[in-house]
């Protein structure tokens, strides 16, 4: 599998990926840190998602799981983008659900774009390089 190395500019910026299912988060964790990427922050829920934005102002981008306990990843884009206290990043909404209309409702609460849990990793990097 062949991959281009993401330019040094992107490979420092911090990435926070936001996911309850550990298996996925290793796997995020994975496919970013063999291109490069070193400054990954996680977290399990929404609230500790919104607390990393607000302590770590290296996170310029953020990969955001739509199904999560307590509050899901519509919660999160909401906030981020509607509250002062939350820096506003691009993200992207990561999901296993093949749903149009939830899909379009978190593009319109600010997401960026979006992506299946299932796509074969360069999706994912040619996502996060755009």
């Amino acid at each position: 599998m062949f991959f281009l190395s993401p330019p040094k500019y992107l490979r420092t910026k911090g990435i926070l990926i936001l996911e309850d299912s550990r298996t996925y988060r290793l796997r995020i964790q994975s496919i970013l840190s063999r291109v490069g990427y070193t400054s990954l922050f996680f977290a399990e829920n929404v609230q500790e998602g919104l607390e990393l934005l607000k302590e770590q102002p290296s996170i310029s981008f953020a990969i955001v799981d739509l199904e999560m306990p307590v509050m899901n990843g519509f919660s999160f884009l909401e906030k981020m983008n509607n509250e002062p206290e939350y820096p506003n990043v691009p993200s992207i909404v990561l999901t296993s659900l093949d749903n149009r209309a939830l899909i379009i409702k978190a593009l319109n609460l600010g997401a960026s774009d979006y992506i299946s849990k299932k796509c074969p990793e360069e999706e994912l990097l040619a996502r996060v390089y755009a």
